[in-house]
């Protein structure tokens, strides 16, 4: 985990990505890492299911009250745009902190003070950091936002952030995730993270009602845009109980005959021995394998 959280530090989404080979066995830490990689490099929604995925909480892992655990569950909130929770578990990670402190959370924590134009808190921060001979050219850089309040909307980073006016429940581990990521949907703008991290929630779940619901949507956030492959992938599976869904989503016609052949050979695998085995080689990279195939209780 230290370095896999090292790599997330630097942005090397590259590096996780390729330190996951694809189908390996691996842990919800690490698919923590791997799948906020694949977000960062706009590829969730395509390539999930190329990996060994153990439902939701392959996505966000199960708070274990350890100093990683919040820090990662804090970068992914913060990633995703969730400031409260993002902040939350910075707070606990600064509790959980060997030797009584956390410069990164602290780094975590003035940025958002920043985004809430808390300035006062921000500098509070600050101040800790700036005595920290490691962090005072950061420190410095960070109290001039507080001088000049502009420079918060001209960061890459900062700006992208916004206060919800959503305001989620505040106790850690008690938020749904699908109401939590579904309230940035009624934000101005597209959160394009929280939208892929939405769907793959339900998929990963097997909530394809919800997901039908969530897909109905889908032209008002990405007009004129192809779904993710996973997406229609899920999308041609409602089809089998609903062909309305067909009406309303674009599938590339080479997945609609992947899906066909999918169909013939799942029925021909019945009564052979290594008959899944063969199957997984040959779709284990596809929301149906996983849907139709796949055991999430063991």
């Amino acid at each position: 985990m230290n370095e896999l959280s090292v790599w997330e530090q630097r942005n090397d989404w590259d590096t996780i990505i390729r330190e996951h080979p694809e189908k390996e066995e691996t842990d919800y830490v690490s698919l923590n890492y791997l799948n906020m990689a694949l977000a960062q490099k706009g590829a969730l929604g395509d390539r999930l299911f190329r990996y060994d995925q153990k439902g939701p909480q392959s996505l966000l892992a199960s708070w274990d009250r350890t100093y990683y655990m919040s820090c990662l569950l804090s970068d992914i909130h913060y990633m995703i745009g969730d400031i409260s929770l993002s902040e939350g578990y910075a707070m606990e990670g600064l509790t959980l902190a060997k030797r009584g402190g956390s410069p990164r959370m602290l780094q975590r924590l003035v940025k958002i003070s920043l985004i809430r134009r808390d300035f006062a808190l921000a500098d509070k921060y600050l101040g800790i950091l700036g005595r920290l001979p490691g962090y005072r050219r950061w420190a410095e850089k960070y109290a001039g936002y507080i001088r000049h309040p502009e420079r918060i909307g001209q960061d890459g980073e900062l700006a992208t952030k916004t206060i919800p006016a959503f305001q989620p429940d505040n106790l850690l581990c008690l938020t749904g995730i699908d109401s939590l990521w579904a309230g940035h949907l009624s934000e101005p703008g597209v959160n394009r993270v929280a939208w892929e991290y939405l769907g793959c929630s339900y998929l990963l779940a097997k909530e394809m009602e919800k997901f039908k619901i969530f897909l109905s949507h889908a032209g008002r956030f990405l007009p004129g845009q192809s779904l993710p492959v996973h997406f229609q992938e899920a999308a041609l599976v409602l089809a089998t109980e609903d062909l309305s869904v067909l009406d309303w989503v674009s599938i590339r016609p080479e997945i609609v005959q992947r899906y066909k052949q999918f169909q013939k050979d799942i029925l021909k695998i019945k009564n052979s021995s290594d008959g899944l085995s063969w199957l997984y080689r040959q779709y284990g990279d596809t929301f149906w394998f996983y849907y139709y195939c796949k055991n999430l209780n063991g």
